[in-house]
């Protein structure tokens, strides 16, 4: 019995990939504008959608990377969307169950929590994030 197919927003983060399945996402934004500023804890600011105030976090500032942030996805989140800043427009790609590798036994904790897979796309790796584990 063979398992079915999801699409994936392919992510670049300098050398790095990730990808985040396409059912989580709720919106894409070119160029967002929001309100910046403190917020509690790893939030970049602050955004106004569909009546709410939803936190803004840095994909990469979350991962450990740097990197321009000139595109925002929405994301389903576990209680409530929230925004996540990257680099730029991500590709889409379908991709398979018996195409998703499992994760390394020497990936370090943070790797471990957040994601849920590997695939290889274009003989790059992406790892695939887990839209409920990423933001505590």
């Amino acid at each position: 019995m063979k398992g079915g197919t999801n699409r994936y927003a392919l992510i670049r983060l300098g050398d790095e990939g990730y990808a985040i399945p396409l059912d989580h996402i709720l919106d894409l934004i070119e160029n967002p504008t929001y309100e910046s500023g403190p917020g509690k804890g790893e939030e970049a600011g602050y955004l106004n959608y569909e009546d709410r105030r939803i936190p803004i976090y840095s994909l990469g500032q979350l991962l450990g990377l740097e990197g321009p942030t000139n595109f925002l996805i929405i994301i389903r989140g576990k209680g409530s969307p929230y925004g996540l800043l990257i680099p730029e427009r991500p590709r889409f790609q379908s991709i398979s169950e018996e195409e998703i590798l499992p994760l390394p036994d020497l990936l370090p904790e943070l790797g471990k929590r957040i994601l849920s897979g590997v695939i290889v796309v274009d003989s790059q790796l992406y790892g695939l994030i887990n839209p409920y584990h990423l933001i505590q």
